[in-house]
């Protein structure tokens, strides 16, 4: 019996990353990615214009897979450069979001989908701060119009404050 691969392409992975069981920190090689995806990998010979339209396909379908995984599997995916996509552990993906995630969006949906039962209970509440942090952030953001956590985020003494919170020793 021959398998029917559903389109789009994205669906597709998704049902195949489902099958093969794929465990943390395993690694998704693009070989993989582009074949789920039912695309050609870029080669050398290939000219610009037909590699450059491949890998926009790619990220298409690779953002949908992705936040299909993050959503609705609790699955972050980590890139690899130049290997493919690792899946994060869950215990590491509260701190990876908090450390990566640039836009609060993204870190709050990085966040907020953590397979909280595989967390022991300080990794439950450093979760739990960290998204009472998220909030925060975008609470100052709308009142700011500041999109970027690192616009408003400095580190100072291996601390991270708050841009305009000041100590009273910085005051005087």
């Amino acid at each position: 019996m021959t398998s029917i691969n559903k389109y789009p392409g994205w669906k597709n992975a998704v049902e195949q990353f489902l099958r093969e069981g794929f465990k943390e920190n395993d690694l998704l090689t693009y070989e993989w990615l582009h074949e789920k995806f039912m695309l050609k990998m870029p080669t050398p010979t290939m000219l610009a214009e037909e590699a450059k339209k491949i890998q926009f396909e790619f990220m298409t379908e690779f953002k949908k897979f992705e936040t299909h995984l993050l959503t609705q599997e609790q699955i972050a995916l980590r890139c690899e450069r130049s290997h493919g996509y690792r899946i994060v552990p869950s215990q590491e993906q509260t701190d990876w979001a908090w450390q990566n995630g640039k836009a609060t969006k993204r870190m709050s949906l990085r966040v907020e989908n953590v397979d909280i039962l595989k967390l022991t209970d300080q990794e439950r509440i450093d979760n739990a701060n960290a998204s009472a942090r998220i909030g925060a952030l975008k609470i100052l953001f709308r009142n700011k119009n500041i999109t970027q956590v690192d616009q408003l985020i400095e580190k100072k003494s291996g601390k991270e404050r708050l841009i305009g919170q000041e100590t009273q020793n910085e005051r005087n």
